[in-house]
């Protein structure tokens, strides 16, 4: 997926505005510090993907996101599944508060939520071995 293009062929002023969202390294932006951590290294093709997003696909993808969760909360859109749930959240978390979304899931009857300790936003990422651990001892306890 490249780059937005009129139809000459030329880019687009907004992406041309917004320096930032062309930059080959997305780690190097501003905000940037999310996307870091010392203890793992970054998936380069997430690196890739997301230096292909335009300015208005991250907005609108944001916009989109953000119309969703204010529908209905997640805690009830979950119950209505009457699914189990699994919720793994790294206690480092900076993108959400750990002690609020924590006890947000946990208001979803019969909701399993595990903390990881030493993890930020991307547990599988992170610790993909731990990680693995809890989902393969939740799926044993829910297969029949």
């Amino acid at each position: 997926m490249g780059r937005d293009r009129t139809r000459s062929g030329s880019t687009p002023p907004w992406t041309r505005s917004a320096p930032a969202c062309t930059n080959p390294d997305p780690t190097s932006q501003p905000g940037a510090k999310r996307l870091r951590h010392d203890d793992f290294p970054i998936p380069q093709q997430f690196v890739d993907d997301l230096s292909e997003m335009t300015y208005h696909a991250r907005t609108a993808t944001a916009a989109a996101s953000s119309d969703y969760l204010n529908q209905r909360t997640l805690p009830d859109r979950l119950t209505a599944l009457g699914k189990p749930l699994l919720v793994i959240f790294g206690e480092q978390d900076r993108r959400w508060r750990f002690a609020t979304s924590t006890a947000e899931y946990r208001t979803v009857p019969g909701a399993t939520v595990v903390t990881m300790p030493g993890v930020g936003h991307s547990p599988l990422v992170e610790d993909p071995t731990r990680t693995a651990e809890i989902l393969l001892s939740f799926t044993g306890i829910h297969v029949s």
